[in-house]
């Protein structure tokens, strides 16, 4: 984050420097907190809409695409690590309705507790 910044913000920034996609600071919802104790660094994930299904690949981002989860290649993600929190949110995209959830990356694996529940 920067100086100033709101996580939302930061997140919307992040997201536009590395994919080029524009999304909405307001209209993004907290999806994942999350800690990682290797390096006592705390993470937020948040879920949103892209209006526009403009992005392009940047030097943070040498591949950029949507995909199914059924498509996603897992086995070759640069973080392999991340699978577990990615498939919270495809499992929660097919049931309609999105929870909060608290994390923590523990010897590459993370562990995730539901904090709430809201419909879509």
């Amino acid at each position: 984050m920067e100086l100033g910044e709101s996580p939302h913000e930061a997140a919307a920034r992040e997201l536009r420097e590395e994919t080029g996609a524009v999304v909405k600071p307001s209209e993004l919802q907290l999806f994942q907190i999350g800690h990682i104790s290797a390096i006592d660094q705390i993470y937020l994930v948040f879920r949103g809409e892209l209006k526009s299904p403009d992005f392009h690949c940047t030097d943070e981002a040498l591949e950029v695409a949507l995909r199914s989860e059924v498509d996603a290649p897992w086995d070759q993600c640069a973080n392999p690590e991340i699978e577990a929190s990615v498939r919270s949110f495809y499992r929660d995209l097919a049931n309609g309705s999105f929870s909060v959830y608290e994390g923590e990356l523990v010897d590459g694996f993370h562990r995730f507790r539901n904090v709430n529940h809201s419909r879509a």
